[in-house]
């Protein structure tokens, strides 16, 4: 997000954004095109079911989802001739990865 806002972090733009800042919205549009320009070469090459969302952007999902599914839909190769994969967002948000790691480690 910092490359595409100028510098600005993320917590700031998306505050901006829901505030109504059109600059901000613009910036969030942008960050949801290129998560969905890589989520869509993921699913042209894996096919998967579901998509979760985790890290600092499920901390986002509520002002940046939007954006991902709608880029998505309009990237998707063939999107009318396949089932989607449900993009969902982690519930554990940025800790998701630490947790996940941990209950593989101890074997659950």
């Amino acid at each position: 997000m910092a490359t595409i806002a100028g510098g600005e972090r993320g917590e700031e733009v998306i505050a901006r954004a829901v505030a109504g800042d059109a600059q901000a919205l613009g910036y969030l549009d942008t960050f949801g095109r290129w998560v969905a320009v890589g989520l869509v070469n993921l699913t042209n090459i894996t096919d998967p079911n579901v998509i979760v969302i985790g890290g600092g952007m499920a901390e986002a999902a509520d002002s940046l989802m939007p954006y991902v599914k709608k880029w998505f839909k309009e990237l998707l190769y063939a999107p009318d001739n396949r089932e989607h994969p449900d993009l969902r967002v982690a519930q554990l948000g940025e800790h998701a990865g630490a947790i996940g790691a941990a209950l593989l480690g101890a074997g659950v």
